[in-house]
């Protein structure tokens, strides 16, 4: 593997970024060129980010070939706040994992971003061979599992793999889809007291930060 180098990104990386995501089975043009744009964003606007680097790529003979990030963050424990990274989206192209190199990329990165890290780093959402992995590396397991949420918002993805037919899913989301605003319609509309009032808001004043300094204390890590 000696003509393969792991590097911290660059803006100029975006292009082949795109054409790396666009091979993930899940994804469609649209939903590659997409998902580029938030990679792009959060690589590159990370308010928390300094000169702290945000992904680390992989380059074979001038080739994108894989991709690890590693997210700048401010944690809270219990009030108090420490500068740590997530680490996070991990992707290799298809043929390199056909060639066997799927694991020692991986470890590669884990080398690498290791190396750079200034602060701690926490990994979470691991697949059972990742788990054994870390473990193996000396991580710390806690103990105590951390509860995951996640809003549905466009059904059709999930349909694919349930129905096993596009068309079919193609048919349902819109019906599911509906379903889904009419029961956030009865759960925040009908449910919400007449005294709380939900609003959209474009960017977070004052009022945001007083209040997570409020509450900080009480809500562990996060």
């Amino acid at each position: 593997m000696k003509d393969i180098t792991i590097r911290e990104i660059q803006l100029a990386d975006m292009p082949q970024i795109q054409e790396l995501i666009a091979t993930r089975p899940e994804l469609d043009e649209e939903d590659a060129r997409k998902r580029t744009e938030l990679m792009k964003w959060i690589a590159f606007h990370n308010p928390y980010a300094g000169n702290d680097v945000t992904y680390f790529v992989a380059e074979q003979q001038g080739k994108i070939i894989a991709y690890h990030g590693r997210m700048p963050a401010d944690f809270n424990f219990k009030g108090t706040t420490k500068k740590g990274y997530f680490i996070h989206d991990l992707y290799v192209d298809p043929e390199c994992r056909k060639k066997g190199m799927g694991f020692w990329l991986t470890m590669a990165f884990a080398k690498e971003i290791e190396e750079k890290s200034s602060y701690f780093f926490i990994l979470i959402w691991m697949t059972g061979f990742n788990l054994l992995m870390q473990r193996r590396r000396g991580y710390l397991e806690l103990e105590e599992k951390i509860g995951t949420y996640m809003k549905v918002l466009k059904s059709k993805h999930y349909l694919k793999d349930i129905l096993k037919s596009s068309f079919l899913a193609s048919i349902a989301a819109p019906l599911v889809d509906l379903g889904l605003r009419l029961w956030d319609f009865i759960r925040i509309d009908v449910a919400l007291p007449s005294t709380v009032s939900v609003v959209r808001v474009t960017q977070f004043d004052h009022r945001y930060d007083e209040f997570i300094d409020e509450i900080s204390a009480d809500t562990g890590i996060s």
